[in-house]
């Protein structure tokens, strides 16, 4: 049986979104140019930044869980609806720096559906990163390089498919390498996920070898 997705209260997450990553000048585009974009979380700080990011994920979470049935069953669906709109508006625009505000929310639909699917896993409790999530249900090497080389429409389409397909498993994966793909598209973000879906496969048939 699936965990409801937790987090912060509500008045100390609510803080939490106040806070902004580490402000670092894009070398590369803004939405609807070409090139990657650099993740602020490349930076020295970028502990704190992941800090920054996990709190802010576990906000949406935390307002995903407080939804009433009608709405969480709203959010689940693609496209639009109040549910979506209600936490778009409650969370702080901190990569609007990198997009403009109609990109910022169009990422952020996916994931929060994401969430709402599968509910936000806590790697403090032994829950996959996204990448690992992926190798232990069996997601193809062929589904993952499509994923992660896709890039702007065709890059949300494959993380729709990814979203299913862990939501069909029941799998409950941290979600902040989505995040880090939907936002900042980089070599970085696409290393970090095929890194833990390798090590992740690797451990998974040296088990299968041992039994």
């Amino acid at each position: 049986m699936r965990r409801r997705p937790s987090g912060k209260t509500a008045s100390s997450a609510s803080q939490e979104t106040n806070c902004t990553a580490p402000k670092t000048p894009s070398p590369t585009r803004r939405s609807g140019s070409s090139g990657r974009r650099r993740s602020p979380c490349s930076t020295p700080a970028s502990q704190a930044c992941e800090r920054i990011l996990m709190n802010k994920l576990e906000y949406a979470a935390d307002l995903i869980g407080r939804l009433s049935k009608k709405d969480h069953a709203e959010l689940r669906r693609p496209g639009l609806s109040p549910a979506l709109w209600k936490i778009l508006a409650s969370l702080n625009e901190a990569e609007s720096e990198y997009h403009s505000t109609y990109e910022w929310e169009k990422r952020w639909s996916i994931l929060l559906r994401s969430i709402a699917l599968t509910g936000q896993g806590d790697s403090s409790e032994d829950d996959p990163s996204f990448g690992q999530a992926l190798a232990q249900t069996g997601w193809s090497e062929g589904r993952l390089f499509r994923l992660l080389e896709a890039e702007d429409e065709a890059l949300h389409d494959q993380m729709r498919f990814a979203t299913a397909y862990l939501e069909s498993k029941d799998a409950r994966p941290d979600w902040t390498q989505a995040h880090d793909l939907l936002f900042y598209d980089n070599e970085r973000a696409r290393h970090a996920i095929a890194r833990s879906y390798y090590y992740a496969h690797d451990a998974s048939s040296q088990d299968d070898s041992d039994n």
